[in-house]
Order: C-alpha cells, then sequence, then structure tokens
C-alpha cells in the first residue's frame, strides 16, 4: 500500500503540490507533524525516539520539508531499488560509505548489509541513531564523525 501511495503522492506533476503541503502543515504545527511523522521514519517507541531528539531537531526536520523537491527522483528511487543488481553494485569502483541506522523504519537493515558485501571499496557503519534521518538527533555527531573521517581518509591529491 505504502509504495502505491508513494507512486501517487509523489508523482512529478503532483509532488511539487505533496512538498508544499508538508511544509506549510510542518511550519503551522512543527512539534505535531514531527510527532506523526517520525513514527515511519523510525522502528522505535515514541518515547525512545523523543528521548533521542535534540532541542534543534524539531526544526531541523521542519526545514527539510520547506525544502524538498523530488521531481521524478523518488519514483526513479522506488523503480530502481527493484531493479538494481549484485552486479551492479559489484561495479562500483570508488569508495563508498553507508551510514544506516539500525532504528530505520523505511528501509530494512539488509539493504546496507547486501550494499556492502557487493561493493569492494565499501566500509559500513550501522548507526544507534533514532531512524530513517541520521543527520538529525542526538547521536547525529556520530554520524558526522565517521562521515568526516571516511572523507579525510579518501581525499584526492592536490593534482588540480
Amino acid at each position: 500500500m505504502e509504495y502505491k501511495a508513494a507512486h501517487i503522492i509523489f508523482r512529478p506533476s503532483v509532488e511539487r503540490f505533496t512538498w508544499k503541503m508538508l511544509g506549510f502543515f510542518s511550519n503551522s504545527f512543527s512539534k505535531l507533524m514531527f510527532n506523526m511523522m517520525s513514527s515511519q521514519f523510525s522502528s522505535l517507541s515514541k518515547e525512545d525516539i523523543k528521548q533521542r531528539i535534540g532541542d534543534d531537531d524539531v526544526a531541523e526536520f521542519k526545514k527539510m520539508n520547506n525544502r524538498q523537491r523530488s521531481g521524478s527522483g523518488f519514483l526513479i528511487d522506488l523503480k530502481q531499488a527493484k531493479e538494481l543488481t549484485g552486479q551492479d553494485l559489484r561495479s562500483i569502483s570508488s569508495p563508498v560509505l553507508i551510514l544506516h541506522s539500525k532504528n530505520d523504519g523505511f528501509i530494512p537493515l539488509k539493504h546496507p548489509y547486501h550494499a556492502h558485501k557487493n561493493i569492494l571499496h565499501s566500509e559500513i557503519s550501522v548507526l544507534d541513531s533514532w531512524g530513517h534521518l541520521i543527520w538529525i538527533g542526538k547521536l547525529a555527531s556520530e554520524r558526522d564523525e565517521k562521515l568526516v573521517s571516511f572523507l579525510e581518509s579518501h581525499k584526492l591529491e592536490d593534482s588540480f
């Protein structure tokens, strides 16, 4: 059902309205919108989510809902998730950092592990963040540190 609903509300002719509506409600009822939507983003209970959210995170969630535009991208993501093969992943030759929350309410843990198994130069870090949006929450700094460390260890030489 969620897959079919996503195809309706995020199709290119409607997605702009969908994001505008989410932005409007996020601006008008920030905490309510976060509380309503967070249970979809996380496998944790509402009480556990509240304990893992910082003071500024509802505002960050509101900002996210105001800047989103997916065009055809969201539907392409849904389609490619069904079509992407292990061979496609094995063809990736650049270093890849896979960051994923063990409490993600959208993407099962088998997905990042499958990618890690098939991408030769990949590193995986399963975070204990509150859910899908790993860049907000009290443990977001853990994600930041892992990302910066990965980028520093794989930076290009100053050859430009």
